[in-house]
């Protein structure tokens, strides 16, 4: 028994340093997982990022949010606990049972909580399914939980309320209740602008010279359409060009012009992004000033 004592000694000796440091520091898949619940309950996101492989696949069910969905790689993850804090705010995250057979781990539990875009509350069981590589990183996560539960708590305010009250302030010239409705680091890109314009911007250079060149200036809003935070309309602009637009003097005309916006709502409900399209050349060829008109 000496004798073999001695040997087992000389063999961890002989081993090369890495193989020992490997021994010595590399996790099981159970250290790993119960690790990264201790990260997403602390809050200590960058500490559960760092125990991700470098082409970590993390997939989250459903569409009951923007951070739903198939990731890859570890800015894909990053961007994903983002959109999870601005859309939900978890109040109870509890393990129940973990299962473990090689590089697997199998863990179910419990989730409850608060869509802040709404108010509404959620819960849910789960479960997750984990894939650890052999020098301690997760290669692969997928959660299964009742998407039905938290998608409906997500959607059950209507969101498209607020591109109505947005349209209704800008036909008004209501530069208040446009304030109402947007986020403070509001955007918007108009094809009417080569650069994208703060809300000041599209209230001084948009919205008041087209509502003092038409007469009766509307947007009827036709359809509006939500999922998740985004948010997309389509109506037609209408009215009679009774004042100067843009060096054009009055013509008397009337325009119905269709146009579409794509907007990204914040956690608030309120409008940070906006995208605008609308046919500029029939919206000049109604004023009779269209210059592709004769050709």
């Amino acid at each position: 028994m000496k004798t073999l004592r001695i040997f087992g000694a000389l063999a961890f000796l002989l081993m090369p340093a890495s193989s020992i440091l490997l021994a010595q520091t590399t996790p099981t898949p159970l250290d790993v997982v119960k690790q990264c619940y201790q990260d997403f309950a602390q809050g200590n996101i960058p500490g559960l990022i760092s125990a991700l492989s470098d082409d970590i696949i993390w997939i989250d069910p459903g569409r009951v949010g923007p951070y739903a969905g198939k990731r890859e790689g570890k800015a894909s993850i990053l961007d994903f606990f983002t959109q999870l804090h601005e859309q939900l705010n978890i109040t109870r995250f509890e393990p129940y049972e973990y299962v473990v057979e090689g590089n697997k781990a199998c863990v179910t539990g419990y989730v409850e909580g608060i869509a802040l875009a709404t108010g509404a509350p959620f819960a849910s069981d789960w479960a997750m399914a984990w894939e650890i590589t052999p020098d301690g990183k997760v290669a692969y996560h997928h959660l299964y939980l009742d998407t039905d539960n938290i998608g409906k708590a997500i959607a059950s305010k209507d969101l498209t309320q607020t591109g109505r009250n947005f349209i209704a302030a800008m036909d008004a010239s209501d530069l208040e209740g446009l304030k109402a409705c947007v986020s403070p680091d509001f955007t918007i890109y108009h094809p009417n602008f080569p650069h994208p314009l703060n809300l000041q911007g599209f209230f001084d250079m948009q919205v008041k010279p087209f509502n003092a060149a038409f007469q009766g200036m509307a947007h009827t809003l036709l359809d509006a359409s939500c999922d998740g935070r985004k948010l997309c309309m389509r109506g037609i602009a209408s009215g009679k060009h009774t004042g100067v637009l843009m060096g054009i003097e009055p013509t008397g005309n009337d325009i119905a012009v269709p146009w579409l916006a794509f907007t990204t709502l914040d956690s608030n409900g309120k409008i940070r992004e906006m995208h605008v399209q609308f046919n500029q050349l029939a919206f000049l060829a109604q004023l009779g000033v269209n210059p592709m008109a004769s050709k």
